[in-house]
């Protein structure tokens, strides 16, 4: 018969026991961990690849279509989508990491990774504001014709293309605009600038355009960067037939980094031959009242 094992032996061989089952938890938790991230590695570039390929053809599809988005609302999306896959992956991984040397670089990611999916959703949300709908039919572009306008300011009668340096005001077409967001557009823009004085005002006159039921005027206002004085009014005025001018809508904007998407419903003028005037009336001095319409068209709603 073998010796019974004192209390004593029989604590120490527990010990070790329970030692070695911890020291075999915590190499499998690495273990996983490391295998996780090596996965996470490769399921990074397999969504960055894919991303890549979606807004390569979102792209072309809007270029085609003649409705380009802005590059930026691309970029944001597919930045957007593997932020949030690489936030959800490590977010999972905590519970098995807590315990492993990496979980004070794992915790530092995921606020990073937190901190960048809110400012990307922001930034996705106002890009996309400024987005028009790709389903539209585009019946006129007035960035594309803007020279078969008469532009006028106080001083009479403009040139078309204008020049920058007029003191009478001008106008001219940015096929590549930076707005005051800081963003650069694909779609060209309409830089149109009052007269230099006080209350100045421009006006574009374009040829007459027979209208239909589902169209509408839509167009993104705002200012350019950097035109930190920037305060002016929008107008978009228009006159059917013999009629007097009459005004439509009108918007007021700042330098504020914020661009607006105007979307005006035609539909009362239906079944009429409209001239459309663009107009902008500088509030108060005229300095870097350089106004901008993005993307300026009447497009006509499917059904």
């Amino acid at each position: 018969m073998e010796p019974a094992p004192s209390p004593a032996s029989d604590t120490s061989r527990r010990g070790w026991q329970a030692l070695l089952k911890q020291t075999v938890r915590i190499l499998g938790s690495l273990a996983f961990l490391g295998i996780a991230v090596a996965v996470l590695s490769l399921y990074q570039d397999w969504i960055s690849s894919q991303s890549d390929a979606r807004d390569n053809a979102t792209m072309i599809a809007a270029l085609v279509s003649g409705q380009a988005n802005s590059a930026t609302m691309i970029a944001v999306l597919g930045e957007q989508l593997g932020v949030q896959v690489r936030l959800a992956t490590l977010e999972a991984l905590v519970p098995e990491a807590t315990a492993g040397p990496q979980a004070s670089a794992i915790a530092e990611e995921i606020g990073r990774l937190r901190e960048t999916a809110q400012a990307l959703a922001t930034s996705n949300a106002q890009v996309a504001s400024v987005v028009p709908e790709l389903n539209a039919e585009l019946t006129f572009d007035f960035a594309a014709a803007y020279c078969t306008a008469e532009w006028v300011t106080q001083a009479g009668v403009l040139r078309c293309p204008g020049n920058q340096a007029d003191p009478e005001g001008f106008v001219l077409k940015l096929d590549t605009p930076q707005l005051e967001n800081g963003v650069t557009e694909l779609r060209p823009a309409l830089w149109t600038h009052p007269q230099l004085i006080q209350h100045g005002v421009i006006a574009g006159t374009f040829p007459p355009i027979s209208l239909q039921e589902g169209d509408h005027f839509t167009a993104v206002i705002g200012c350019l960067f950097d035109a930190l004085s920037c305060n002016v009014k929008f107008q978009l005025n228009y006159r059917a037939g013999a009629g007097s001018l009459q005004n439509l809508e009108q918007w007021n904007q700042t330098y504020d980094g914020n661009l607006q998407w105007i979307d005006v419903d035609l539909s009362r003028l239906a079944g009429k031959s409209v001239e459309f005037v663009l107009a902008v009336l500088a509030n108060g001095a005229p300095d870097q009242d350089w106004a901008i319409w993005l993307a300026p068209r009447i497009e006509r709603s499917p059904g």
